[in-house]
């Protein structure tokens, strides 16, 4: 019982709060350096932007990683592992380990 008891204590105070703090401060939307270790404390996976690396959090879907990165949501097109993602399957669209997202700026010109 002492053992479950501290696991919870642990999971409750100590693990959740450190996840959160981290996510509110935006530490997980810096390109991977030293967080792999971060990755199984807080349920990270690893996915590609742009062919750049970045940690987000298991229930991350398209909408969260676009207002993550600071991107505008209009004039783009995104793609999941080559697949075109329509703008309102955003918010529905989970993204898993290894996806590869790619972000296109619509630009006008000739």
């Amino acid at each position: 019982m002492k053992h479950i008891l501290t696991w919870v204590f642990t999971l409750l105070f100590i693990r959740v709060p450190i996840c959160v703090h981290l996510f509110q401060n935006n530490f997980f939307s810096k390109p991977l350096k030293s967080t792999a270790y971060l990755k199984i404390y807080c349920a990270m996976i690893t996915i590609q932007v742009n062919e750049k690396t970045f940690e987000v959090h298991t229930d991350f879907n398209i909408l969260q990683l676009l207002k993550q990165l600071k991107s505008r949501q209009d004039g783009i097109a995104v793609a999941v592992n080559n697949a075109i993602i329509s703008k309102n399957s955003w918010e529905s669209t989970t993204l898993v380990e290894n996806d590869s997202v790619l972000i296109i700026q619509a630009t006008q010109g000739g």
